[in-house]
């Protein structure tokens, strides 16, 4: 897989760090969500801003256990 490899080609914890870094701000900004209707989070959040998208996900609710 080619997320797996992007770790295990780091070389020390500062390439390690980065790879990780790089990785969730793709993941939280950039990456299609199934939830938001496959648009990319952040592309969402503009959509809703300028009232071109609904303010809550069309997608399946998240559950959160306390």
């Amino acid at each position: 897989a080619e997320g797996r490899s992007l770790f295990l080609d780091a070389r020390n914890m500062a390439e390690l760090t980065a790879v990780v870094d790089s990785q969730m701000v793709y993941y939280n900004t950039k990456r299609r969500h199934s939830s938001l209707d496959y648009v990319p989070p952040l592309t969402y959040i503009e959509q809703v801003r300028a009232g071109v998208a609904p303010a809550s996900a069309p997608g399946p609710k998240a559950r959160y256990s306390e």
